[in-house]
């Protein structure tokens, strides 16, 4: 923690990390607690939207009612916006033409055990007879809501009670099964990059590096093959080294090339000279003895 202008509202104040033990960018309490009411209820009803989602597909909606749906929910912000009546004009299924007025209202969050005290209590055994009938409906009306709420989020225990806990389960033999952490993790899915805690950016650091290697060996291979289709290699004929030859510029050889350098070719030819003066010595020197041989033989017969 240090003590310092927050980069969110600017207020000279001491700054945490955003997802505290997990790390992310500094800010003030203010903006720590702003920016989790907003994602964490956001998340929440999102996740109702989907369940609500799934049921009216269930119920044989279709993929153009879910685009009018959301003409009608972005209607409902306009109407409230500049004042006109939203279900005349921006609600072409009609379904908000008996409903209350929710421009201005606030959503209630309904938690799976709120629901579950409400239809206790309104359960027709708690109730007399005159009012059974009316006990069941509001039952069976509740029931129908269980799809569409969730538990409420449970406090996370302390670090002694963790610590605690660990300590007293003894350790075991057997290695556990663990899966991977998620990416991004639940503090990071709707949040921008920036935003991420330490864990989230070493791992979106950790990607990124992974995709530039398998780009950077996916440029390698081109090359080489672009390399074997345009280069053709041949040996030396002096020492038998490699030599490249094509139609490119640079240290490439002609197509007609027989030696890998100019001391391959100095070589090369001193080994001519050499052999050619050696034959015709020799040549001579057989030439010579020959002569003398037919000198000896005349000499003789006279």
């Amino acid at each position: 923690m240090t003590a310092s202008h927050c980069p969110g509202c600017g207020e000279h104040s001491l700054l945490m990390p955003l997802h505290g033990a997990k790390g992310g960018p500094l800010r003030c309490p203010l903006c720590i607690g702003k920016w989790k009411a907003e994602h964490g209820r956001k998340r929440r009803l999102g996740r109702i939207v989907i369940r609500a989602i799934a049921a009216f597909m269930d119920a044989g909606g279709t993929k153009a009612d879910l685009c009018k749906l959301q003409l009608s929910a972005t209607g409902i912000n306009l109407a409230g916006i500049f004042d006109f009546d939203s279900s005349v004009e921006l609600d072409p299924l009609g379904y908000l033409a008996d409903s209350a007025n929710v421009t201005k209202g606030e959503i209630i969050e309904l938690t799976s055990e709120l629901l579950a005290d409400a239809i206790k209590l309104a359960h027709p055994d708690y109730h007399p007879p005159e009012r059974q009938e009316l006990a069941h409906r509001t039952t069976q009306g509740l029931l129908a809501l269980q799809p569409f709420v969730f538990p409420a989020p449970k406090p996370k225990p302390s670090l002694r009670e963790r610590h605690g806990s660990s300590m007293a389960t003894p350790a075991s033999t057997e290695r556990p099964v663990t899966k991977g952490p998620s990416y991004p993790c639940a503090d990071c899915k709707s949040a921008i990059p920036l935003d991420y805690c330490d864990a989230c950016r070493a791992e979106r650091k950790k990607r990124q590096r992974e995709e530039q290697a398998r780009e950077n060996a996916k440029q390698r291979k081109w090359y080489a093959q672009r390399k074997a289709r345009l280069w053709k290699t041949k040996a030396c004929v002096a020492c038998g080294a490699e030599i490249r030859i094509s139609g490119g510029t640079g240290k490439h050889k002609r197509a007609d090339a027989r030696f890998c350098s100019n001391a391959c070719r100095q070589r090369a030819h001193r080994k001519a000279v050499t052999d050619k003066s050696s034959l015709h010595r020799g040549h001579l020197k057989s030439r010579d003895s020959q002569t003398g041989t037919v000198a000896k033989l005349d000499g003789g017969a006279s």
